[in-house]
């Protein structure tokens, strides 16, 4: 499979990127911080958004995603304790049916956290 961030990712430090054992094809439902309306910027990796760095890993060009509602509210409220979560991530959490076509992705961590590399 073809990624959209491929040259970027075969610059990261940590090769392969993304790790063939962790990273599949799957289909899940999947929630995400948004804004409202959708900006296109929501859809981006934090390495395109904030800038490139030498040191960039390769889940800075990954999309962040909750296994659950449950999950991604728990995260939402313990980021808006440090940082302004609404400009940043945005206002809203989205639910999306993600498909195998649409990218390679982690199974979650204790805390529902999953990354896609599109």
């Amino acid at each position: 499979m073809s990624l959209k961030y491929q040259d970027y990712l075969k610059k990261t430090p940590n090769q392969p990127c993304p790790c063939p054992e962790a990273f599949k094809a799957r289909k899940v439902i999947a929630f995400r911080f948004v804004h409202e309306p959708l900006l296109e910027n929501d859809f981006i990796p934090v390495s395109i958004k904030d800038g490139l760095k030498e040191t960039d890993g390769c889940f800075h060009f990954a999309l962040s995603f909750f296994s659950s509602l449950d999950h991604a509210r728990k995260k939402y409220k313990s980021l808006a304790l440090r940082i302004n979560v609404q400009s940043r991530f945005g206002d809203k959490i989205c639910k999306l049916d993600l498909q195998e076509p649409d990218g390679l992705s982690s199974l979650p961590d204790r805390n529902g956290h999953f990354d896609l590399h599109e």
